[in-house]
């Protein structure tokens, strides 16, 4: 069977000191199977899109912030990650400069 992940990006803020990192506390759609947990921000890449620009738009949609720097840090495979037991395949991104202010909180 051929591997064909659902292709993401995960995205980990910094603060301008690098003491704190930016988070999503997924705690308002009693559905979500990942109720309570931290994550970085992030989500699919849409069709036409390289894995640089879906970080960007990731991170503006869900914190209201532009990156201004980031390094690709590596990636991870999640097998069964899905609702449906899909394949994802995440590229991890440390974001170390930004500029505007996050949100306050957002949908998740």
């Amino acid at each position: 069977m051929p591997y064909t992940p659902i292709v993401a990006t995960l995205g980990y803020v910094l603060s301008p000191d690098r003491r704190q990192v930016l988070m999503i506390h997924r705690n308002s759609r009693p559905d979500d199977m990942h109720l309570g947990k931290y994550n970085g921000l992030g989500g699919k890449m849409e069709p036409g899109e390289d894995i640089a620009a879906c970080m960007r738009r990731e991170i503006l949609e869900e914190a209201g912030i532009t990156c201004e720097s980031m390094s690709l840090r590596g990636t991870l495979n999640w097998p069964g990650f899905g609702k449906h037991g899909e394949d994802w395949l995440g590229f991890i991104f440390v974001i170390d400069r930004y500029s505007g202010t996050p949100h306050e909180g957002n949908h998740e």
